[in-house]
């Protein structure tokens, strides 16, 4: 007769080993960091020669209701406007894929510094931003717990603390969130105006765009610079917490006073 205490099929409850964290190595990230600054600072220029077009856009078409033969003049105009178009719509797919790219390893950090309860997987902090409706708050809330919880985690025992998170976060989501609000207006607004005024309304509602474009992406810029300081600064201080918590012990261990040698009773 098998002693149930003693069957080694049974796997009792309390011994049942808890899940494994996997811990990525800490990344640098400073090459996609400088790399999504560059493309924010390149979408700048293109934004400016968009404002640029729209002024010319709202001067074609007050000219186009009073004289009917610049018809070559509009023309050259609509070849160039499409070619920026198509210019802008290209830069901002390779600066959403660098974009995510970076949001991905500067979240996946949080781990190497510590963080054992994240929101989600690393994954996540960047498809949020393809989904839509939520996308217009989730990516926020990543965005603040990568800065509220770059920083360095000095002991398994303790509590990750908190940081604060700076105003110009929440202010660069509020230029985001105002931008795409305004594309959406831009791209419907001039289906429920007459044709006559297209032109004009279509350059003065780009130009509202351009101005809040150019706003998020300087503050987007900002963000990742930030960040991306905050981390090395939080990953050099846990470095040096960890190579100095060897050097207190050896001193401890050598400071502790010798026990007495044991004696004949």
């Amino acid at each position: 007769m098998i002693n149930r205490a003693d069957n080694p099929y049974r796997t009792p409850a309390d011994t049942t080993p808890a899940r494994r964290v996997h811990v990525p190595i800490f990344v640098t990230n400073t090459a996609w960091t400088w790399a999504t600054v560059i493309a924010l600072g390149i979408g700048c220029l293109g934004v400016l020669a968009s404002m640029w077009m729209n002024l010319e856009r709202i001067e074609m078409g007050g000219v186009e209701n009073a004289d009917p033969s610049t018809d070559a003049a509009m023309e050259l105009f609509q070849h160039r406007d499409g070619l920026l178009t198509d210019v802008m719509i290209a830069h901002c797919l390779l600066t959403a894929v660098l974009w995510s790219v970076w949001t991905f390893r500067s979240y996946r950090n949080l781990i190497a510094l510590g963080e054992r309860n994240p929101r989600a997987s690393a994954h996540s902090a960047w498809i949020w931003y393809w989904v839509p409706i939520a996308g217009l708050w989730m990516p926020y809330r990543f965005m603040r717990e990568m800065w509220q919880k770059s920083v360095a985690q000095t002991s398994s025992a303790a509590p990750v603390p908190i940081g604060a998170v700076p105003r110009m976060v929440p202010v660069w989501w509020a230029s985001w969130v105002i931008t795409s609000v305004f594309d959406y207006v831009f791209a419907i607004v001039p289906l429920m105006i007459p044709a006559a005024n297209s032109m004009v309304i279509e350059g003065q509602l780009g130009l509202i765009t351009d101005a809040f474009i150019v706003a998020a992406s300087v503050l987007a810029g900002w963000v990742v610079l930030a960040l991306h300081r905050r981390q090395r600064t939080a990953y050099a201080q846990q470095m040096t917490a960890q190579q100095t918590k060897p050097q207190q012990a050896s001193t401890a261990s050598s400071l502790a006073p010798d026990e007495p040698e044991p004696t004949l009773g």
